[in-house]
């Protein structure tokens, strides 16, 4: 990511959001990604994620598209990649919260 490109990181300042936390987020979403379109499908999303406490159980297709709803401002069903970063730095926060108070943060994406 150049420095120039200001307009693919204007929305990080909101989430407090360094560029290596930037670049992390750029790789996972990515990754994600597997067909390459520039969104993140609900097959796509389900195939990295797991059911909180469990290694290898999948979440249901319509728990990982309650998941998209909650993110997916454009409505298209899918996660672009700002979309992407939200749900990343809501899952982060949440975690961060669970370290530091010992519950679920303020639970409004323990889902995610």
């Amino acid at each position: 990511l150049e420095a120039t490109d200001r307009s693919r990181i204007d929305w990080a300042d909101d989430y407090d959001i360094n560029l290596t936390d930037e670049k992390r987020i750029q790789e996972a979403f990515e990754m994600f990604d597997d067909d390459g379109s520039g969104a993140i499908s609900s097959a796509e999303l389900q195939l990295v994620l797991t059911r909180p406490g469990t290694a290898e159980e999948k979440l249901s297709i319509r728990e990982i598209d309650a998941i998209i709803a909650r993110f997916d401002d454009n409505g298209d069903g899918e996660l672009q990649y700002e979309e992407f970063a939200k749900l990343w730095t809501a899952k982060r926060r949440d975690a961060l919260g669970t370290a530091l108070n010992g519950d679920g943060g303020d639970g409004d994406h323990a889902a995610a």
